[in-house]
């Protein structure tokens, strides 16, 4: 007994001896609304599955922060270089590192590439193909060489094609042979568990304490580490500095802001409401930072259903959304009215000449011009409003039965949540049976993009890129109007399938910007969605914490890429104080040791 309680001293004696700093992780710890539903990249298109999975995957080329220009990644020269390099424009030969691994030790070559491009075309993964439409081939020609071939001239090439990730051959093709097998091998595939995924990004895999936080490793082999950018008239070094990032779940906007005044967190990764942001403005260690987005928040039917399917119906309900109440009360100013499925931060990609459904009205003008509509196509409409038992009748004479708008609950985006009680009460107005319903991130997902058995729904994107407006192909294609798909609210037509086809296809720029403007006009005359707004990037990080945080189109971490803030940040470290004398370091846990002395001591006793 004795000389085990000698060994278990001088054991804490000897750990003591380890400075404080040595044992410490450097997190950069990052408050989010949710976590992710999946760690399968094939499945991932919600933006908290992507701030996980997309840092794992590196591309061929990645965009500068700021000014977005394309840069070598994995391949090996220029964007300038590969197009002299090509013999006839359409042929391209990427040479590639021959250093980079994925975090298992197996080295990521040529055939990681091809192989999730075989993947995306085998089982038409709707969220990947459409990048694609136009490539002819895209193979390995050796291990670190891939050549891609198109087969016509192809805006994509360098809107997506040269931003191409691979996958682990061994980590992936059990799965997709798995799928096969079965009679849905898509749905098989996408619905399939990655439980560690292999990185060869910044970061690796930690731990997912699931309803709590999801922890990144930072990848000590990383490629990219040390790259220096002139930025902002600043030369800018790529880490990560630190030693991972800790991605906290907050299910609240209080929460999080709690969080952060206390400095458990150093930065919040979503837009803050104004009254948020008010709170936040006598902090000293907390900074708010503006930019512009091209993203927008909407509202969106589910036309496959009745009565929803009568497109006269859903432009009357759009007549009385009053978008510059939302605004002026509900965004306070920090925002603005959004009338098209662009936004004008995308420059001469925004159609400006849309239909806009009564802007400048008087809420009384759009009751008489959403009635006369109605009327006229044999709606009836009450002379008392809904919530006085008044109920519109659908044009065979039956009431129009209740049905819901799925939003977001108030804890989790205020903004969305008040402008569907707003929509809800404008269409209770003229006897309209509906409901906002508050509803967690994760269950309108399913109801929406994957089961499809909504009625109507407000949700926002938060996209990327340049203002190039190829998210419309996504977005409203007849293709996409499947499970998992992007259009959950079976928008068809014939003819903006076309323009969106030649946003993905033609390659002057007149022509594009002709065939974007033209697919706006009909989404919107059609009500594929009502925007309602879109929002002035404002978020807030410490600055006590770290250094180095700039902004730019999108925000501050703007996508999972070398693109990101975060990969350039560097840990503050305190200011060095008076040095302790010899031995003084270890009082805390020499006294430790002596209570645990003591203890054992009357533990010995005792049991004597």
């Amino acid at each position: 007994m004795k000389k085990l309680f000698i060994v278990a001293v001088a054991a804490v004696l000897v750990a003591s001896m380890v400075p404080m700093q040595a044992q410490d992780e450097v997190l950069l710890k990052i408050g989010c609304q949710d976590e992710p539903k999946t760690l399968n990249i094939w499945k991932a298109t919600d933006v908290w599955t992507t701030h996980v999975v997309n840092w794992f995957y590196p591309t061929f080329y990645y965009r500068k922060p700021v000014t977005l220009e394309p840069l070598p990644d994995i391949c090996t020269i220029s964007l300038d270089e590969l197009r002299a390099n090509s013999p006839d424009g359409l042929t391209y030969t990427f040479p590639l590192r021959d250093d980079v691994s994925w975090d298992d030790g197996t080295p990521l070559t040529a055939y990681d590439y091809e192989f999730a491009y075989n993947i995306i075309m085998e089982l038409e993964i709707p969220d990947f193909l459409p990048a694609y439409e136009d490539v002819e081939y895209f193979k390995a020609v050796d291990d670190y060489t891939v050549e891609i071939k198109l087969a016509r001239c192809t805006p994509q090439f360098e809107e997506s094609v040269i931003f191409s990730i691979p996958v682990p051959i061994h980590q992936f093709e059990p799965m997709l042979i798995e799928a096969r097998a079965t009679d849905v091998p898509l749905q098989t595939f996408l619905d399939l568990s990655v439980d560690n995924p292999l990185s060869a990004g910044p970061f690796s895999f930690g731990q997912w304490e699931k309803g709590a936080f999801v922890k990144l490793v930072t990848n000590p082999n990383y490629h990219g580490k040390g790259r220096t950018l002139m930025v902002n008239g600043e030369t800018i070094t790529e880490g990560p500095f630190y030693d991972g990032l800790l991605l906290k779940l907050y299910g609240t906007t209080d929460a999080a802001l709690l969080g952060i005044q206390k400095g458990e967190i150093d930065y919040i990764w979503w837009n803050l409401d104004p009254g948020y942001i008010a709170q936040l403005l006598g902090n000293d260690k907390v900074t708010i930072e503006k930019a512009d987005e091209l993203g927008f928040y909407y509202l969106a039917p589910n036309i496959a259903k009745e009565p929803f399917d009568d497109l006269v119906l859903r432009q009357a309900l759009v007549y009385l959304v009053q978008k510059d109440f939302i605004v002026s009360r509900v965004l306070q100013g920090y925002g603005g009215e959004a009338h098209s499925v662009v936004m004008p931060a995308a420059g001469d990609w925004y159609n400006p000449n849309i239909n806009m459904y009564g802007q400048g009205m008087s809420k009384e003008e759009r009751v008489a011009a959403a009635t006369e509509m109605l009327t006229a196509a044999g709606y009836t409409v009450p002379d008392v409003g809904y919530a006085e038992g008044g109920v519109i009748k659908l044009p065979d004479g039956t009431d129009m039965q209740p049905f819901e708008i799925l939003t977001p609950p108030a804890d989790y985006d205020p903004m969305r949540a008040m402008s569907g009680v707003l929509v809800q009460e404008w269409w209770r107005e003229i006897g309209v049976p509906v409901t906002a319903k508050p509803t967690s991130f994760g269950e309108i997902v399913h109801k929406t993009f994957e089961a499809m058995t909504f009625d109507w729904y407000i949700l926002g994107w938060r996209l990327g890129g340049t203002g190039y407006c190829d998210h419309m192909r996504y977005f409203f294609h007849s293709d996409q109007a499947v499970p998992d798909g992007n259009n959950p609210m079976s928008f068809k037509n014939p003819e903006v399938d076309a323009y969106l086809e030649n946003i993905m296809s033609l390659c002057d720029r007149d022509d594009l910007v002709e065939a974007a403007w033209k697919a706006q006009e009909i989404i919107i005359e059609e009500v594929g969605y009502c925007p309602l707004y879109y929002r002035t990037m404002n978020e807030a990080h410490r600055n006590d914490t770290f250094t180095g945080w700039f902004t730019q189109l999108g925000g501050i971490a703007g996508v999972e890429s070398p693109r990101s803030c975060l990969l350039y940040l560097e840990p503050i470290t305190e200011e060095p104080g008076v040095e302790p004398e010899d031995g003084d370091g270890c009082l805390g846990t020499i006294l430790i040791a002596g209570m645990l002395a003591a203890g054992a001591a009357i533990v010995y006793r005792r049991r004597k």
